[in-house]
């Protein structure tokens, strides 16, 4: 029954991000994760990285956290990007202040830390570009 009403909240959260990146920011498509009680809704738009975090117990956004990501491009760059929560058309948000170079084609990497109160976790996505 969890499971179920698990899945629900992710469809439901995919769907609002979906949604609401289908507006005015013109979306590449949304993954998710979830680690350490937290699931988190990665997307990435024209080099800016847009994360929702909801906490899995209370299904509450999560507006009060420490979150980097460390970027690994395809030539094997590092880089690392603070993510700043926001208000972003109705929901709770993390990106980067400004956008993220992407003009290597190959794939990228974002590895993402989140501390929120107790709870920290780690989330891997990968992004191509052309």
């Amino acid at each position: 029954m969890k499971t179920m009403k698990g899945m629900k909240l992710f469809f439901a959260l995919l769907a609002v991000v979906i949604l609401t990146a289908a507006g005015p920011l013109k979306a590449s498509g949304a993954e998710a994760g979830r680690a350490a009680g937290i699931t988190a809704i990665f997307n990435l738009d024209k080099g800016f990285v847009i994360l929702n975090l909801v906490d899995v117990k209370t299904r509450v956004a999560i507006k009060k956290a420490r979150v980097e990501a460390r970027v690994t491009t395809p030539d094997g760059k590092k880089l690392k990007v603070p993510l700043v929560g926001m208000e972003m058309n109705g929901d709770y948000v993390y990106m980067n202040a400004t956008a993220l170079d992407m003009k290597r084609s190959g794939e990228y990497r974002f590895d993402i830390a989140v501390a929120a109160g107790k709870k920290k976790a780690d989330f891997s996505f990968k992004s191509a570009a052309r």
